[in-house]
């Protein structure tokens, strides 16, 4: 049985490699300029194979092993609250990213302490009802961290602070995403 807590590691682990892989490695940090002034990337490409060489240069570098390791046993579920599928604002591409992050973490990082990830997204559907059932859902099913999208509301985030799980990162948009510890 999947205990309520994630340890602090474990979960400043995941935050540092979704961070990292949603964003350090999808630009190149320098650029060339051509003789006709076109910037064009330059560096290590970090896609595919090269995920792994590229996480070992960056801020997770130390916690990178020396091969891909898959992730075996039973998964850690954790949660994503978002927006998508409204007219008004659809965020449904840092779901995906999420998601690619965590394939990347099982596959070739081992997962935490060995243990796959497995991330269920809920979509507010931008209101202030889908939110509050979006981390009620996530207390039910005992899941022991959610990862913040875009939730314009953020009723979710008192939710889950009640219930002592850690809302990790996302967009701040809402007041109670700013204010939350």
């Amino acid at each position: 049985m999947i205990r309520r807590s994630i340890t602090g590691l474990a979960v400043g682990t995941v935050l540092t490699v979704l961070t990292v892989m949603t964003a350090a490695c999808s630009e190149p940090e320098t650029q060339a300029v051509d003789d006709e002034g076109t910037t064009t990337p330059s560096g290590e490409d970090c896609s595919g194979d090269a995920m792994l060489d590229c996480a070992r240069d960056s801020t997770i570098g130390e916690l990178v092993p020396d091969e891909a390791t898959a992730a075996t046993g039973e998964p850690i579920r954790i949660g994503m609250i978002n927006q998508e599928n409204t007219p008004v604002g659809s965020y449904p591409e840092l779901g995906q990213a999420a998601g690619a992050a965590i394939d990347f973490i099982n596959e070739q990082l081992g997962g935490i302490d060995g243990r796959p990830l497995e991330l269920e997204v809920c979509n507010t559907k931008f209101s202030a009802e889908g939110s509050t059932a979006c981390a009620q859902g996530f207390v039910e099913q005992e899941i022991p961290a959610v990862l913040g999208g875009i939730d314009v509301f953020g009723n979710g985030v008192e939710v889950l602070a009640d219930n002592d799980i850690p809302f990790v990162g996302g967009i701040p948009v809402s007041s109670q995403s700013v204010q939350s510890p």
